[in-house]
């Protein structure tokens, strides 16, 4: 592997596999399946909501009063417990079953199985109008803004920002703004606009459906709007999770390419192959879900994958070729010897070995809806020229730097001082002064775990399970020492 991308490892193990490298240009992902109209199922050991809109949630109730029903259900393996609105729903279907799938035989009194319409709600509230969430009384659109600052994977991670849009959705947000501002590295360096950090997409895929799937949960789902300044490496991922992308007039993205060099020296041709195909079926995935055309993945990832572009009135045309007449424009070349980029085109986002979009580019391709540079452009351009409010409120931003900071502190404190103070713990003197400091040593490896699982999402769940795997031996040491003293003072020695 070339040392120009040694950062580049793997892309994500949690992806779709979508045929070969040489198939890029030929197929793409499908549409999805219109929902059912028919009753779902229902899991008869759990409770079930069935909403007026079809929707169908599968958890435990929590609470209940005569209006709201507080509802514990998984999104992605997340448990999210979340207050509805019983005008929202159709039905309610309770458990009657135990796990082992026997009945307890005592009928649900407070909730059928098949009840009246009339017994969740009035019928009335049938009407969606009457059964959507208060807006602000002067009926202006609640705007809440969260900044994502500083390195993805570690200040930008799912963590706070699953805190902070909840805080969004306390609040009754409208509208949730995520401006993209991530610093990044080239080749080990703070670099300007482009990298091949392939590898965070591990972290994008943990990150990004927290402002899309997690939020269909929420009994009224804001519109998210990705403000693009800065998304290069695996932030360059965020924006394709919303169907709203604006830039800022220096706006970037991209850093994710040169997808052959990362798996030189990775198996033979079949397996290099295989891990293409694996890699572009989960990016082309992403992109396809949210309506963006999978060949801009294709062209910010693959060095060799070549593409032209034609824009007439507003429309795109894509041609998997060098262009052929002054009215298309080439995207990306195929990167080889004299069409390959120099380093400082590459961090200078002027190459075109692998795509990354500028502010023009992503407005004509269709990915950005406008270019803007502050929050009251940004709603101008959404058509909310006077009708919002921001909401002064939000810790959205608050919420991201805290976190980014207590992780600088915790590991400065897992590397330098716990280390140092453990060090510093005598074990010589008595009994009791030996029984003492092992107490001490015993609370600093503790607090070491701690923060492993506190920020296993940043070091790796892996490696995190290996560290507080490898600290509890030490302290199972620290108490085998400490029994075997005890069973010696014991018998007199």
């Amino acid at each position: 592997m070339s040392h120009r991308w040694t950062s580049m490892v793997s892309l994500t193990a949690l992806v779709v596999a979508c045929g070969t490298l040489s198939g890029l240009g030929i197929s793409s992902a499908g549409a999805a399946a219109p929902l059912a109209q028919r009753e779902p199922e229902v899991d008869k050991t759990k409770d079930t909501l069935i909403f007026r809109n079809g929707r169908t949630l599968v958890g435990a109730i929590v609470s209940e009063t005569p209006t709201k029903i507080r509802f514990k259900a998984e999104v992605n393996g997340i448990p999210l417990e979340t207050e509805y609105d019983k005008s929202e729903i159709l039905k309610v279907v309770r458990a009657t079953a135990k796990p082992d799938g026997k009945t307890d035989g005592k009928p649900d009194s407070k909730n059928p199985v098949a009840p009246a319409p009339t017994s969740i709600a009035p019928a009335a509230a049938a009407d969606p109008a009457k059964v959507q969430t208060p807006e602000d009384p002067s009926g202006k659109k609640k705007v809440y803004t969260i900044e994502l600052t500083g390195r993805f994977g570690r200040d930008i991670s799912e963590t706070p920002l699953r805190d902070a849009m909840k805080d969004a959705q306390k609040l009754g947000a409208d509208i949730v703004v995520i401006s993209v501002d991530a610093a990044w590295k080239f080749q080990g360096e703070e670099a300007g606009d482009d990298a091949t950090n392939f590898d965070e997409v591990f972290r994008a895929e943990k990150i990004g459906p927290v402002v899309s799937d997690e939020i269909e949960l929420w009994p009224r789902k804001p519109q998210v709007v990705m403000w693009v300044k800065k998304a290069m490496g695996g932030a360059a991922f965020l924006p394709f999770y919303s169907r709203d992308i604006y830039f800022s007039s220096e706006g970037r993205m991209g850093g994710i390419g040169y997808l052959e060099e990362m798996m030189e020296g990775v198996g033979d041709d079949v397996v290099q192959e295989k891990q293409y195909s694996l890699r572009l079926g989960h990016a082309r995935g992403v992109a396809n879900k949210y309506g963006y055309d999978f060949r801009i993945i294709n062209a910010m990832t693959v060095t060799k994958y070549v593409l032209s572009a034609k824009i007439e009135g507003g429309r795109v045309t894509y041609f998997e070729r060098m262009p052929e007449g002054p009215d298309e424009i080439l995207l990306t070349d195929d990167g080889s010897e004299t069409n390959r980029d120099t380093v400082k085109q590459i961090v200078s986002g002027e190459g075109n070995d692998v795509l990354t979009l500028n502010p023009r580019l992503a407005r004509d391709l269709g990915v950005s809806k406008d270019t803007v540079d502050s929050l009251e452009d940004l709603m101008v351009a959404m058509g909310h020229s006077r009708n919002w409010v921001e909401l002064k409120d939000g810790k959205g931003t608050q919420i991201m730097k805290r976190w980014g900071q207590d992780f600088t502190d915790a590991l400065r404190d897992l590397q330098q001082r716990l280390p140092q103070r453990l060090s510093e713990v005598q074990g010589g003197g008595t009994y009791e002064e030996r029984t003492k400091a092992r107490g001490q040593r015993k609370r600093i490896l503790q607090e070491m775990q701690g923060i492993y699982r506190k920020y296993k999402e940043i070091f790796g769940e892996e490696t995190a399970l290996q560290e507080i795997s490898r600290l509890n031996t030490e302290i199972e040491l620290i108490e085998q020492e400490q029994q075997r003293e005890a069973q010696e003072k014991r018998r007199g020695r």
